[in-house]
């Protein structure tokens, strides 16, 4: 990815090199961390605070790594986020990226407190699932929302496929079709409402 990133950068200016950090975050792991001092854990289940990080001990003995546990643990036990740093152009310390990681922690804006991934994960994400359901429909082969909804490969083969990327609506023009959201909730909703504007047969991803 980073000789990607650096063609791209190439790409709008040759003088254009900004140093790069590449760091990938881990959830899928057993670790859990627990206060030694019960008087220091928050929580009805006595979670470590938000913030918590371990460098040492537990991780790889020269690798860039650490644990960052940036939640406030609301039911069960956190689970912290297992960072490694792969690659540093900007030569940072270890604080200066653990800061960073966990300001980043503060910016999801479904959220009013610190989540466990940085903001630019969870966005990533989102967008990545976004995408696999346009992917399905332009393709045909939908999952079982598209059959509640209008093809947009029927839309596409028209000429008059519009994708709009604006979450508050259609406009003064458009008229909503039913959309239903799976249990998974505010994403599946996001990522499944389909609306269709009668008139000009446009549709809208919202």
């Amino acid at each position: 990815e980073v000789p990607a990133i650096r063609k791209v950068c190439a790409s709008l200016d040759e003088n254009y090199k900004p140093g790069i950090t590449f760091i990938v975050v881990q959830k899928r792991h057993h670790t859990r961390l627990y206060c030694q001092n019960p008087r220091d854990a928050v929580g009805r289940a006595g979670n470590v605070p938000p913030g918590t990080v371990v460098d040492s001990t537990i991780v790889h003995p020269y690798e860039f790594d650490f644990y960052l546990c940036s939640q406030t643990g609301i039911q069960g036990t956190s689970k912290p986020a297992h960072y490694y740093v792969l690659h540093d152009d900007n030569k940072y310390t270890s604080d200066e990226v653990q800061q960073i990681c966990y300001q980043l922690c503060h910016l999801y804006g479904r959220c009013p407190r610190s989540v466990s991934l940085p903001a630019p994960v969870y966005y990533a994400d989102l967008v990545a699932m976004r995408a696999k359901y346009h992917l399905q429909d332009l393709l045909g082969n939908g999952s079982s929302h598209s059959s509640r909804a209008p093809s947009v490969a029927a839309s596409v083969s028209k000429g008059d496929y519009r994708a709009s990327t604006a979450d508050s609506g259609l406009g003064a023009t458009g008229t909503s079709s039913s959309a239903s959201a799976s249990s998974s909730g505010e994403d599946a909703m996001l990522q499944k409402a389909v609306c269709k504007n009668s008139a000009t047969n446009e549709m809208y991803f919202i």
